[in-house]
């Protein structure tokens, strides 16, 4: 699944993930139990969707080109810092990292390299800063009759 290849590849690429990127469906459900981890940077990955593209039918076939879409949130924490303030030098390494280790790889069945879509801050919460990117990779759909 493209989650744990990316997943994988921040683990393999940035050391202060190690251990500390998770496969989640539901950020949302962590954040409500308060159950993230008490750790400077976290990276949280997540399937986003499907985005379709055209698609074109002939002699008994179908085929669309679609892009699946991962989204990879950081979490960076800073003690005694209600506003995040502090973490913005970190955050702004972090995401250049990321973006490094994501884009340009593939996982196999894919038709195209990671390519990154956009990013942007989320959220700040009793100082921890949420910052989401997210990420496409081309799959292409072929179905025959």
């Amino acid at each position: 699944m493209l989650v744990e290849f990316v997943k994988e590849r921040l683990l393999a690429a940035i050391e202060e993930l190690q251990g500390r990127a998770h496969e989640v469906a539901d950020l949302s459900e962590l954040l409500r139990k308060k159950a993230l981890p008490n750790a400077p940077a976290v990276a949280y990955v997540l399937p986003l969707g499907l985005s379709g593209r055209g698609g074109e039918s002939s002699a008994g076939a179908f085929t669309q080109m679609v892009d699946e879409i991962i989204g990879v949130v950081l979490v960076i924490r800073t003690a005694n810092d209600v506003t995040g303030g502090r973490g913005v030098p970190k955050l702004d390494n972090l995401i250049w990292r990321v973006i490094e280790a994501v884009c340009g790889s593939a996982e196999a069945g894919a038709i195209g390299d990671f390519r990154l879509m956009r990013g942007r801050m989320v959220t700040v919460v009793d100082g921890s800063i949420f910052y989401q990117l997210d990420f496409a990779t081309q799959l292409q759909v072929r179905i025959t009759s």
